[in-house]
């Protein structure tokens, strides 16, 4: 297991994950509890997750896209989190905001007592400074007294991991996730990419808390795995940086987020510098373009693409069941599909069920938004800017981008009378997203427009497709 700075890692990993799980477990953590982990990818990122494990809790990866941090304390309080991980850095965004929704009170060094209003199962927050070349976290772990495992007797069932979907939509939804589930996944996976010994080495660029660049897929192949560790060194040309790693360390299976991919194939001067071809690239999440396969052959030799949800097995779309359903519509043979055999009607409607029973509509589908690996729904930065002042109407509408499929336009209808710029929208937006975000996660507009009135049916609704068709054509898009 390789980082930016070079060499391997090995089992290694494993006693130093031990030596953290052992600080765990001194701290009072039991098995079942949850622990929200809020690093970057790093070597230490990996220690922490893998010594969760050990100690039979629960990992949870801790995501912060909104500037006030409520979506990781409201992630955290649903998950009844009991220990935070988080670099205290001066320079961490994450710490510098969450910082302010907790009080410590004890003065431990490495894992201080925590209490806190927002989140009130918390009861500690395990310091792990990640930015080099200052980061001594990996030589403060405790020794070992003994060679015994940490790791309590598991059962198939216990939940191992709770997920944080990709789906923006200013909260993520938590899936939890079996040691089984897990284990199938990883089968899958390396039964349809041949990830099987250790003589196939593979790359990720994906964040290790994602299902995409989860860690257990490694263990469960016994493959080598080549890593970026993001506290290094920053790099000016990163999808450069990228290829040349695969290269550099003579990579078997390539995962690429879909954006990488095509970032990478679109630049003619990696494709005409690049003296490899690697045997195989994995990418998947959002359509890719026709172009962009026309030139595989020169990079790669064979591209597996796939798509996959967080959930596996979880019905994104909504349907329901009725006696009285209609039978079919009148000459709209694109709609018959919405009517499902044994009297099912499927909406046009995201949602999820809760555990008890509660049914959450997000967003309609069709006005989902594929930004980069991520599906976003519209509801949150539309409630979002209409609280702007001078806003009397707002809708927003996908614009077709090269690499991440859509960017977000915003379409402003002022209240008369009133002048606001491209800039101020966005600025009113952006205060609630955390800076620095990577682009593909940077959920704020790329594009304002400013319209007298919007396109509406017969029926007084909004014309939706002729808004992103206007917007196009306003952008010079189509």
């Amino acid at each position: 297991m390789s980082s930016r700075g070079g060499g391997g890692w090995g089992w290694g990993v494993l006693e130093l994950a031990s030596r953290f799980a052992l600080r765990l477990t001194q701290q009072g953590v039991q098995p079942g509890d949850v622990v929200c982990v809020c690093l970057p990818n790093s070597p230490e990122r990996v220690v922490v997750d893998f010594g969760v494990q050990l100690t039979g809790a629960v990992s949870m990866n801790g995501r912060i896209l909104r500037s006030d941090c409520q979506d990781i304390l409201e992630s955290m309080r649903k998950a009844k989190c009991k220990v935070l991980v988080i670099d205290p850095d001066e320079t961490s965004q994450a710490w510098k905001m969450c910082r302010n929704h907790v009080k410590l009170v004890s003065e431990d060094p490495h894992m201080p007592t925590a209490t806190s209003v927002a989140v009130p199962t918390l009861t500690n927050i395990a310091f792990c400074k990640t930015r080099k070349p200052d980061s001594a976290f990996l030589k403060t772990l405790p020794p070992r007294t003994d060679r015994a495992p940490n790791n309590p007797k598991q059962k198939p069932t216990d939940v191992a991991y709770i997920f944080a979907t990709s789906g923006t939509t200013g909260y993520s939804k938590l899936v939890q996730h079996t040691n089984r589930s897990l284990m199938v996944m990883s089968f899958r996976l390396s039964e349809a990419t041949g990830m099987k010994d250790k003589h196939c080495k593979s790359f990720s660029a994906a964040p290790l808390g994602w299902i995409g660049g989860f860690l257990a897929y490694y263990l469960f192949s016994g493959c080598p795995l080549a890593l970026v560790d993001d506290t290094a060194e920053a790099v000016a040309d990163r999808l450069q940086y990228i290829w040349g790693v695969a290269c550099k360390e003579d990579i078997t299976v390539c995962t690429l987020a879909s954006f990488q991919f095509m970032g990478i194939f679109g630049r003619k001067d990696i494709c005409e510098s690049s003296c490899k071809k690697l045997p195989m690239i994995v990418t998947g999440g959002q359509p890719l373009h026709k172009e962009y396969l026309q030139t595989i052959g020169k990079l790669a030799d064979s591209l597996f693409g796939l798509y996959a949800s967080t959930e596996v097995g979880y019905a994104a779309g909504i349907a329901f069941s009725t006696s009285n359903l209609g039978c079919w519509y009148v000459d709209a043979p694109d709609k018959q599909a919405a009517i499902l055999p044994e009297g099912w009607f499927r909406t046009d409607d995201v949602g999820y069920m809760d555990d008890k029973g509660c049914l959450f509509v997000e967003g309609r589908r069709s006005d989902a938004i594929m930004h980069g690996p991520y599906i976003v729904y519209l509801t949150w930065l539309e409630e979002k800017l209409a609280k702007c002042p001078g806003v009397k109407q707002n809708y927003f509408v996908p614009v077709p981008d090269r690499v991440l499929h859509h960017e977000i336009c915003a379409c402003v209808q002022l209240e008369e009378g009133v002048r606001l710029t491209e800039e101020d929208v966005i600025n009113f937006i952006r205060g609630d997203i955390v800076d620095g975000v990577r682009s593909d996660m940077d959920v704020v507009p790329k594009n304002v427009l400013f319209f007298d009135t919007f396109p509406i049916t017969k029926t007084f609704k909004l014309d939706r497709n002729e808004l992103t068709r206007s917007a196009q054509l306003m952008l010079q898009l189509e």
